[in-house]
């Protein structure tokens, strides 16, 4: 099954909530819940290191970068997006 969004496009959602949350002129809390995994069922591990290390050094381009075929080609991997 491809996937629905580039991403690109994923983190730029998740931007754009950021963005929503922190100009609500409230001062009600707010829980944001998602969840997501790296690659499951056939294990991609270079891109599960290269995923991980890209978190702890705060690189989004290595995350936006991602292509879909990557991406797609086992199953589960696809979840890295959440």
């Amino acid at each position: 099954m491809p996937l629905a969004s580039s991403p690109g496009r994923c983190y730029a959602l998740g931007q754009a909530i950021r963005q929503a949350v922190e100009r609500w002129d409230s001062n009600a809390r707010v829980a944001i819940m998602a969840s997501g995994s790296l690659s499951h069922q056939i294990i991609d591990e270079d891109l599960d290191h290269a995923v991980i290390d890209a978190m702890a050094e705060g690189n989004v381009n290595v995350h936006c970068s991602l292509s879909r075929e990557r991406l797609n080609r086992a199953p589960g991997t696809p979840e890295i997006l959440n």
